[in-house]
Order: structure tokens, then C-alpha cells, then sequence
């Protein structure tokens, strides 16, 4: 594989109590001859950072290229707060020592396309006035009462990718806070990404406001650009954030001080890099830290498609010799909803399975290594329960 241009990008591969995941993971990389820099923020305890040790000195002699940055995480059984403001802790040290022009946050358990990669750089180095780059996503998990522990994947449905192109500091801010959009393992420019990350680290807040404050961060510095290939590869599993907190606890914790947090940066990242005025900066962070915190999720959100009519009356004929015409009528507005979003999610599939046939070699690979290690985590079926 032809990946000289990841040269200038450096990897922040985060892990945390997780060495069988950071030995797959640089396993990937290693049968993928990845060329970039690739900096482990490691935050575990000492059985698995000693672990982790022997993995860095295994794989340096296979030829990849890393540094191993160890701070562990003396918090983490205290308080959740603190256990999350130490992982941008480790992130900005790690950030300190990046000498690429390009940065790259990665976790554990996921799995990046190494052609994609080199392609938001090139997209970077040709567009100036944007600030960071990625491709799409996809989540898979394994099921271990299936024969071989099946590998399925699912289009990753409730994260819809930014992609922030106006010239308005204020519009793209509106656009990356306006549904839960997910930027935080994006390619970025360094110095934009030590810029957020420093400001991060500043900040107590837990990982939902984190996301969100990254995400606001990063729109005003500049534009965010989304490619139309297969980005990266990630596990669904119930603790993924190698953390074990349960987010959504946090969310009211401590609410209206994080509130007040979070306006006070937006309101002075946009004086200082938006070019807007105090007064308007201060009702705008104002109106978008209450949306933020108003928001709800939805977990069934698909893009909009049109559905002809001539296929929704087939639909309603294919019910008629079941259901009464009676029935059907009462609830005509339900069954279109239903069935445009079965149509949606045939459309999502088909272009998910566009994007994995686009790197067969890569899926083949990271297959046999997720089979391989058997790491089979507890599924949140809430989630699919829908698709």
C-alpha cells in the first residue's frame, strides 16, 4: 500500500484498562504497513500498562513507528469528572509532542482506512480554509451465539457526519450543534487541534459536553469537510469509552455550572476567532449552550427520500388481504412513515455496502482479527431495535 503521505499526519491512539483492544488495533496497523507516527496516550493501570509495553517494543521491531506516553489515571475510581478531564490531560501531552502538520485522534477499538486518511490530508493541503477532514463511518459488532461468531456491521445511523462549509463563523457553529455530529476522530491541522484540546483540558466538564464544546470549537476555527469514502471501522460495545461510566448520569450533574462553562468559552472563541461582536457573541453562546442542553436524541434519524406513490399504494394493496380497508385507512399517515422508512434504510444499506466494497482487503483484514481476538462485548439492542 502506497501510504507515503502519512508522513505527515501522527496518530494519538488513546487507550485506558483496554490492552487486548490496543493489541488488535496495532496488529491492523501493523499487517496495513502504516506509515504515520503513531503516539499511544495510555492512562491504565499498571497491569495493563505493563501490557501495553511489551506491545509498543513488539511492534516497533515489526516496523511501525511509536512512542508509548504512559499518565496514569489515579481518579478514575473517584470521580467520573475527573477521570474524563484526564484523558484531555493525556491528549494535550501527547499533542505537545506531534511534530506533523496534520493530527489524528484515535480510539482503541476502532479500525481506520489508512487511503482515506491520506486523502483528507491531500483535501486539507488543497483546501486552506478548512480545518479538518474525515470520511464515513461504519459500527459492527459480533454476535457470539451465531456460527463463528458472525461479524455484522450496521450503517452508523445516528451520527451524522459535519460537514460545515460556509464562509460565516456564526453558520457553521449553528451547524455543528444543531444534531449530534461526531468530529472528534476527524484528520485535523495541529495547531487546531491543540488549540481545541488545550482549551479542553482547561474546561471540568464530562464527555457529553466535551463532544459537544469540540464540535463547537472546531466549526468556528473553520470549515469541516465529510468525503464520500470509507473512513473508519468501529466496535459497537457498551463501554466503549473505556470508562464504564454511564454518560447519560452525568448530563445533569453539576448542570448549571457546565452551562455556564460552556457559554463563556463559545462566547470567547468567537470574539477571538469568529470575528464577532462581544455583545452578539455573548447572546449567541447564550442561545446555543440551551439548545445544546435541550436537545434530545434521536436514534432513527435517516436522510430524507422520495417515496413514489405508485410504490406506497403496492404497499397498501400487499396489506389489504390482512388488514380492512377500513383499517388501513384510519392509520394511512402511519403506514407511509413506516414505509418510507423501510425504503431509507434499504437506501442506507446499499450505500454502506458501496463504501465496504471500496477497501475489501482492509474489511478482510480487520474481520479476521476482530474473529480472531474474540472480543465479544454487550450489545445496547435498544439501539438496533429499529433497523
Amino acid at each position: 500500500m502506497n501510504n507515503s503521505r502519512l508522513k505527515d499526519v501522527t496518530m494519538i491512539l488513546i487507550t485506558h484498562d483496554r490492552s487486548h483492544f490496543l493489541a488488535r488495533s496495532l496488529a491492523y496497523y501493523s499487517e496495513m504497513n502504516a506509515a504515520c507516527k503513531i503516539i499511544i496516550a495510555d492512562s491504565s493501570g499498571s497491569k495493563h500498562a505493563a501490557e501495553n509495553k511489551v506491545l509498543v517494543e513488539k511492534f516497533n521491531s515489526c516496523g511501525l513507528d511509536i512512542e508509548y506516553r504512559h499518565l496514569e489515571d489515579a481518579n478514575k475510581e473517584v470521580d467520573a469528572l475527573a477521570h474524563f478531564l484526564s484523558c484531555a490531560i493525556k491528549v494535550v501531552d501527547a499533542a505537545n509532542l506531534v511534530t506533523t502538520p496534520y493530527t489524528l485522534l484515535a480510539p482503541d477499538d476502532d479500525f481506520f482506512i489508512l487511503d482515506a486518511i491520506e486523502k483528507s490530508i491531500q483535501f486539507l493541503d488543497e483546501n486552506v480554509d478548512y480545518v479538518c477532514c474525515q470520511g464515513r463511518q461504519i459500527e459492527f459488532f459480533l454476535k457470539r451465539r451465531l456460527a463463528n461468531n458472525d461479524f455484522i456491521w450496521k450503517p452508523l445511523l445516528p451520527f451524522r457526519l459535519p460537514e460545515a462549509r460556509s464562509d460565516d463563523p456564526v453558520e457553521r457553529l449553528h451547524y455543528m450543534l444543531e444534531r449530534y455530529k461526531d468530529a472528534y476522530y476527524a484528520v485535523y491541522r495541529t495547531n487546531a487541534f491543540r488549540r481545541i484540546f488545550g482549551e479542553i483540558q482547561r474546561c471540568p466538564l464530562d464527555v457529553i459536553f466535551v463532544e459537544a464544546l469540540h464540535r463547537a470549537l472546531a466549526g468556528i476555527l473553520g470549515k469541516t469537510k465529510v468525503l464520500d469514502v470509507l473512513y473508519f471501522i468501529r466496535q459497537s460495545a457498551s463501554d466503549s469509552n473505556s470508562m464504564g461510566f454511564d454518560h447519560s448520569q452525568l448530563l445533569y450533574k453539576n448542570l448549571f455550572q457546565k452551562m455556564c462553562l460552556v457559554h463563556e468559552v463559545i462566547g470567547r472563541w468567537l470574539c477571538e476567532y469568529g470575528g464577532v461582536e462581544r455583545e452578539r457573541a455573548e447572546t449567541l453562546a447564550h442561545f446555543y449552550t440551551n439548545r445544546f442542553v435541550n436537545w434530545k436524541p434521536d436514534w432513527a434519524v435517516v436522510p430524507p427520500v422520495a417515496v413514489p406513490i405508485s410504490r406506497f399504494k403496492s404497499y397498501i394493496k400487499h396489506l389489504l388481504p390482512a388488514k380492512s380497508i377500513a383499517w388501513i385507512n384510519q392509520r394511512r399517515s402511519w403506514i407511509r412513515e413506516r414505509y418510507e422508512k423501510k425504503i431509507q434504510r434499504k437506501l442506507l444499506v446499499k450505500q454502506y455496502s458501496k463504501l465496504l466494497g471500496m477497501y475489501p482487503i482492509q474489511f478482510m483484514k480487520i474481520r479476521e482479527l476482530v474473529i480472531k481476538s474474540d472480543i465479544v462485548v454487550p450489545i445496547n439492542t435498544d439501539r438496533w431495535k429499529e433497523l
